[in-house]
């Protein structure tokens, strides 16, 4: 009798315990993340590899992204692939520039497509306007649409801190075509500021690169030297080669313009021979008969 009262207990007890274990277990999940979240790393190397000049890989992941996005219906991504697909096509655009706008607005209808069923329509049409107006800039038929499709979307995207600094450097670029060079500097100087609070380092160089344009154009050449030392600060942190020697290709070519001194002239030619060294090193032998090119001028 004491026994079959023992094993009642026990009964009682292990019941008990497993009702606890069974209220306290995590719960099932009702979405699985496992292919967008590669996909999504896949997309963000692909822009470190565009940002660098390595287009084959960047073209490799952009494809395994698109892949993955498509094979679970992932619309904002397959948005975001797609535009980035633009980007591609811009960096390995040909001479044909009909070429390159057709297969750059088929990405972008593309892209429209997709983010018409988006988690956020107004948010992902409004990027989608952003690169618009870069195909925009591409073509240089219509700048003051650009502007305003820019100027239309500032504070849709303003949350999306990436998206609004590559806003301010397209900005930047339209007044660069249009000749405003002071207005120019500002947004370069606003991606910069905005790249760097929010830790994007691939894309801080370009911005001080471009912001070095605008001043040479202006012809505040030591402004102009000060930016490309800045470009060439964050392209050597982020280890990013075609930066780097684009850099210094810079700084020879603001140095020999407006009139060099001598020592200019030799530190110019000093500048565009590293220059090709560092394309060479990095495997771009194009680029480096740019650089090459250059020394024999300024000679």
């Amino acid at each position: 009798m004491k026994r079959n009262s023992f094993a009642i207990k026990l009964a009682a007890l292990i019941f008990t315990f497993n009702l606890l274990g069974c209220s306290s277990a995590p719960k099932r999940t009702m979405e699985r993340t496992d292919i967008t979240d590669s996909a999504y790393s896949r997309l963000a190397l692909a822009n470190t590899e565009l940002s660098k000049g390595d287009f084959v890989p960047a073209k490799n992941d952009l494809d395994f992204a698109y892949n993955s996005a498509l094979s679970v219906d992932n619309a904002d991504l397959l948005t975001k692939v797609c535009l980035t697909k633009i980007t591609l096509e811009t960096a390995l655009s040909s001479e044909n520039k009909n070429e390159l706008n057709k297969n750059c607005l088929s990405y972008l209808k593309e892209a429209k497509s997709y983010a018409s069923r988006s988690s956020d329509v107004e948010l992902f049409n409004s990027i989608c306007d952003l690169y618009e107006s870069r195909i925009l800039i591409n073509d240089s038929t219509d700048l003051e649409k650009a502007l305003s499709l820019c100027n239309g979307i500032e504070k849709i995207i303003s949350k999306e801190k990436q998206y609004l600094a590559y806003m301010y450097r397209t900005r930047g670029e339209i007044y660069l075509a249009q000749k405003k060079n002071d207005l120019a500097v500002e947004q370069f100087l606003a991606a910069a500021e905005l790249h760097t609070k929010e830790r994007y380092l691939s894309e801080i160089g370009l911005d001080w690169y471009f912001a070095s344009r605008a001043y040479s154009y202006s012809n505040q050449k030591q402004n102009a030297l000060d930016s490309l030392q800045n470009a060439l600060k964050y392209d050597r942190l982020d280890e990013n080669t075609t930066g780097i020697a684009s850099d210094y290709y810079g700084l020879a070519v603001v140095l020999s313009n407006s009139n060099p001194t001598d020592e200019e002239k030799l530190l110019a030619i000093k500048y565009a021979n590293y220059s090709a060294q560092i394309y060479k090193a990095g495997g771009f032998d194009q680029y480096a008969e740019k650089s090459l090119a250059l020394v024999n001028k300024i000679k």
